[in-house]
Formats: C-alpha cells, structure tokens, sequence
C-alpha cells in the first residue's frame, strides 16, 4: 500500500512539474507577444524623431508604418502559410532574431532605405508569428487548456498598449 502512495506522490510531482513548464512556455510567448508588437506600434510614436534623424520630411518617415501594414496585409497570410512547413519553435527563435537584428539595423546604421527594407519585414513576419505563437500555445496546453493558452498569448498583445506604448 505504501508503494501506491509513493506512485501516486511521483505522479503528482510530474503533473505539476509538466504543469509549471508549459505555464513557463506560454509565458514566454505572451512575453515574445509583447516585445514584438511592442517594437511594431513603437514607431508610431517615434515618426517625428526619426524623420528628423533621418532629415527626411515627416511625410516620408509615415512610410514606415505604411510599408509595415502593406506588408502585414500582403505577405504575411504567405508568410504564415510557409511558416506552417516549418517547426515552430525553430520559427519562432529565428522571428524574434530577426525582428531584433532589423531594430539593431534600424539603430547603427540609420538610412531610410534600411528603415524601410526592416519594416516590410518585419510587417511580413508578424502575421505568422501571432498565428504560430497561438498554434503553438494550444499545442502545448493540450486540448482541455488552449483557450487559456491563447488568451494568455494574446495578452502579451493587449500588454503592449497597456504597457509598452506607454513605457
């Protein structure tokens, strides 16, 4: 009898253990959700300071968020639909690098051309990142839990206007 208990004290223990680490997962793409999106809406804020930076008129620094959208609209639905071959988590690091490599670009070599080029892809990517991010999401959560697996991830979506836009 006392085996039994013990078995059952194990399983218990990997139970939560297993609980723990897709909380931890789901938190990190709640997180992944917040600083991409935050960086997306952040230039927005940013336009007349980087139109002077850039000595390009206002006009043409609204561009960035011009070619972002155009992007998000046009290529992301492909973007996502290739992203789909792919493994998610794989495609998931290599996003977050990318968008973070675009922001370094964006911040040492400052031209309007590399502004532009950074913001169509990252526009492209974002899409597919949301969709893997809540695939994903539900995935690991298994079926009991994906809702609250998505609705975690979307609030690291809803934490950017609450948060980073402000911060």
């Amino acid at each position: 009898m006392d085996m039994n208990v013990a078995k059952s004290d194990v399983t218990q223990i990997g139970v939560k253990a297993c609980e723990s680490s897709i909380t931890l997962a789901i938190s990190l793409l709640a997180f992944t959700m917040f600083v991409i999106v935050t960086s997306e809406f952040v230039v927005v804020g940013l336009l007349p300071e980087m139109a002077t930076d850039l000595n390009v008129p206002l006009s043409d620094a609204g561009w960035f968020v011009t070619c972002f959208a155009l992007a998000a609209s046009l290529l992301g639905p492909v973007l996502t639909i290739l992203a789909s071959r792919y493994n998610p988590r794989d495609f998931l690091i290599a996003s977050a690098i990318a968008f973070a490599a675009g922001n370094l670009a964006i911040a040492l070599a400052p031209h309007y051309y590399i502004v532009i080029a950074t913001r169509v892809l990252q526009g492209s990517l974002l899409p597919a990142i949301v969709s893997v991010a809540a695939v994903e999401a539900a995935r690991i959560a298994g079926s009991e839990r994906k809702g609250w697996a998505i609705s975690r991830v979307n609030l690291g979506v809803a934490a950017t206007t609450i948060l980073g836009m402000p911060a």
